[in-house]
């Protein structure tokens, strides 16, 4: 039976340990959404909770850069080590490498109901931290664990709209310059997500596949778009892959057509492997979204290889 001063030397003389990206990801959703509720519970508990966390967080990335991590630590040890350490995996060979994926929200600020403190109407289901960019966030770094480059903007719109006096009806103008600068100085991106929750109610959103409860996936192109067929039949190829592998997942592909809505592109004109995609509704939990996007991202990472 080795020692704890054993144990701490062997831990220390290890290699450095690399966070999963999902463990990141998951970590970060979590963290935002306890702080938000703490918000809006008490701000001076919350300020004390983001204080001792934070400072909780810099001790331990402190201790850990100084004294390195665990990667094997012998028989006699594994048991206390899985009761203390995430499974890790080294994932920065993408760092360097040019994203294929773009990732962002024209309506950042779209939340879903079990996320959201208080009794509020769906309609009332926005955030300006806990909302689709988590989703965004989980995509992006399921596709990085897979090995596919990803970029992913949050960037807050709705701030953004604030701040130069538009309205909302000019949310796609201002994401539209988003996607132009990451085409610009991303020439290899290969595919574009737009991604959304819809409004509709649970049961329209919400499939059990394979037992298993998960936030349907609608894949929304636009026939006002200049890249109209190219747009659908991108669209098309995902949803048939997803009807393949998960049947009942994908809600299929949707061109709101007729209306104002038909002058709308959606911004699907700007690259041909561009599709506006609604994961759940506003009813949906987090973490049947989830399980969608890991699915969304097995079948991009097939398209893509």
């Amino acid at each position: 039976m080795q020692t704890v001063k054993e144990f701490l030397t062997r831990f220390k003389n290890s290699e450095a340990l690399v966070p999963r990206q999902s463990f990141v990801h998951d970590t970060k959703s979590y963290l935002k959404i306890e702080a938000a509720r703490l918000e809006r519970k008490n701000k001076v508990k919350k300020l004390s909770y983001i204080f001792f966390s934070t400072a909780a967080v810099a001790s331990f990335a402190l201790w850990l850069t100084l004294l390195g991590g665990v990667q094997t630590i012998g028989n006699t040890s594994s048991s206390l080590m899985n009761q203390f350490v995430v499974p890790f995996v080294d994932s920065s060979g993408n760092d360097d490498e040019e994203p294929l994926i773009f990732v962002y929200h024209t309506h950042s600020t779209e939340s879903y109901l079990p996320l959201l403190s208080g009794d509020k109407a769906p309609e009332a289901a926005f955030d300006d931290e806990i909302n689709v960019t988590l989703v965004g966030d989980k995509l992006a770094a399921t596709l990085e664990e897979s090995g596919v480059p990803a970029l992913h903007d949050n960037t807050n719109i709705t701030a953004e709209l604030q701040e130069r006096e538009l309205g909302y009806e000019d949310s796609y103008n201002v994401s539209r310059e988003i996607v132009d600068t990451a085409l610009k100085e991303h020439g290899e991106i290969k595919m574009i997500f737009d991604v959304h929750r819809d409004t509709q109610s649970r049961r329209n959103t919400t499939a059990t596949v394979e037992g298993v409860e998960m936030a349907q996936i609608l894949f929304i192109v636009s026939s006002s778009s200049q890249l109209y067929e190219e747009n659908l039949a991108f669209a098309t190829q995902l949803h048939d892959a997803l009807e393949a592998s998960h049947p009942g997942l994908s809600r299929g592909v949707f061109d709101p057509g007729g209306g104002p809505e038909r002058s709308n592109p959606y911004n699907l004109d700007l690259h041909p492997q561009s599709t506006l995609i609604e994961i759940g509704g506003v009813h949906n939990t987090l973490e049947e979204v989830n399980r969608s996007v890991e699915v969304l991202a097995d079948v991009i990472t097939e398209f893509i290889q």
